[in-house]
């Protein structure tokens, strides 16, 4: 989840996280125009929305779960919603990085 990532930044990588997001949507607007077109229309929406920089705090993920079930069909919904979820997430927050970092990110960043 970028929620981890942001905040243990500096535990994995040198620069500085709004250098390296301000680093990356510089060359990935320069570098459009090379891509396909669906990974450059992906990319576009990363940029034009500031997907780097937007989950930097647990409140957010609030908003992001709301605009998350706006995407479920009605069916979903009926049963269940991401926002739903929110106030577990919230309470158990540290255990979540807990997890991420042992079973998700350690994983990634052995291979």
């Amino acid at each position: 989840m970028t929620i981890f990532y942001q905040k243990n930044w500096d535990k994995y990588c040198h620069t500085a996280f709004e250098e390296f997001t301000s680093n990356f949507y510089k060359d990935a607007s320069n570098r459009l125009e090379y891509l396909p077109e669906n990974a450059s229309v992906y990319i576009d929406k990363i940029i034009k929305f500031n997907i780097l920089n937007k989950y930097q705090k647990v409140e957010q993920l609030e908003k992001a779960f709301g605009r998350f079930d706006k995407r479920l069909s009605e069916k979903l919904l009926s049963r269940d919603s991401a926002s739903s979820y929110f106030k577990a997430v919230e309470k158990n927050i540290d255990l979540l990085e807990e997890d991420f970092f042992r079973i998700f990110f350690l994983n990634f960043v052995k291979k």
